[in-house]
């Protein structure tokens, strides 16, 4: 499905979604993202998926910016062969970008989130409770660190692809 039909799926998330995906273009050229490249692009989500209202729009502009020729997103419980494809350290983590190539190859992936706050996940996981990290991970999201943290990941991704 495209944007606009996943965006239609939200409902928790919505106006957040819409307001990443408004902000998405200024950030990007804030933060000096620059590619260029062709191909297709895959991001398998959940519409209300917390991290998924923070990235989806970003990845969206992002790989339209970059001159992605299309890009396809899928609902994680709704393909269970491609979310398998595309497993995190053996989880089912979302959202997950894949990069294809022209035969349609898995060329490289990110996801599900920023890799400084993936690692915190990872090492609070078990440790802190599940309400003391999600506030440290929506305080991350709210920070000027998580969007210039996401276009560098996003430059150095999508630039090894030239």
């Amino acid at each position: 499905m495209g944007w606009k039909e996943y965006l239609d799926r939200t409902q928790m998330s919505r106006s957040t979604q819409e307001r990443n995906f408004e902000a998405a273009p200024i950030e990007a050229v804030e933060y000096g993202f620059s590619s260029k490249l062709t191909g297709r692009a895959l991001i398998v989500t959940l519409p209300d998926c917390a991290d998924g209202a923070w990235s989806v729009p970003r990845l969206v502009h992002v790989l339209k910016m970059a001159g992605v020729g299309e890009t396809r997103i899928f609902v994680r419980d709704e393909h269970p062969e491609l979310m398998e494809m595309l497993l995190t350290n053996g989880k089912r983590s979302v959202p997950k970008l894949a990069l294809l190539d022209g035969e349609g190859k898995i060329i490289s992936t990110w996801g599900p989130r920023p890799g400084p706050i993936q690692r915190f996940v990872e090492d609070s996981v078990g440790k802190l409770d599940t309400v003391a990290w999600k506030a440290e991970l929506f305080k991350y999201y709210r920070s000027e660190v998580a969007r210039r943290d996401f276009y560098k990941e996003m430059s150095t991704l999508l630039g090894s692809m030239k």
